[in-house]
């Protein structure tokens, strides 16, 4: 009887802290606060056509010029499975 519940517990333990951690990997994720500074927005255009593929189309003026955070700013940017977002820097 005793090992049963010590199993019980073990196992509620187990789970409380993986829903805990990720939990915490959930909320810590980088989100558009790592851009700041670094980017002015200009325009954004997504076509309404909502039977075909997505276009998004988005102009931001570059403050730094490291390429990285470009792509990694780019790669950020909402997609789809059937459109394209398209990421242009002045």
């Amino acid at each position: 009887m005793k090992s049963s519940k010590l199993i019980f517990y073990l196992l509620t333990l187990l789970v409380l802290v993986l829903v805990f951690w990720i939990g915490m990997e959930s909320l810590t994720q980088p989100g558009l606060e790592q851009f700041e500074g670094k980017y002015t927005p200009i325009s954004n255009y997504r076509n309404e056509n909502n039977t075909g593929p997505v276009v998004r189309i988005i102009a931001v003026k570059a403050l730094d010029t490291d390429q990285e955070w470009m792509r990694a700013f780019g790669d950020f940017q909402p997609h789809t499975k059937y459109g394209r977002t398209l990421v242009f820097f002045l």
